[in-house]
């Protein structure tokens, strides 16, 4: 590939060509341009953000939630609740639950009608 003065004229440079591959091939309408798809990953690749940055903070942020004994007790207290209020069903001796869940509980009531917890 020949290499361009500046980065539009690269990009403008890859648009053409793949304007010119759509035409000859014929692709569906259904679908985005390729070179629309191109210019997204493109721009991606030669953004000033750093990607990798971002991922190793998350990384660490999951690595310490999941370290955090805390964090552990938490869910088993929310596990063994569960499987209290669900004995003699179908889904009493759950054994594990999907974190998806934790988003259900906004609002929960005592037997005597006093909120206990509220996330929202």
């Amino acid at each position: 590939m020949m290499y361009r003065e500046t980065f539009a004229d690269e990009v403008g440079h890859i648009r053409k060509s793949f304007e010119m591959l759509e035409v000859n091939l014929g692709c569906s309408s259904q679908w985005p341009p390729v070179s629309a798809i191109l210019l997204v990953i493109v721009n991606l690749l030669y953004s000033e953000f750093n990607w990798h940055a971002v991922l190793g903070v998350w990384k660490d942020a999951c690595r310490e939630l999941m370290s955090s004994k805390l964090f552990l007790k938490l869910l088993e207290a929310m596990l063994k609740t569960g499987n209290r209020m669900n004995v003699g069903t179908s889904c009493g001796g759950a054994m594990a639950f999907k974190l998806e869940a934790l988003l259900k509980f906004t609002y929960v009531e005592g037997t005597d009608g006093k909120p206990r917890c509220s996330t929202s």
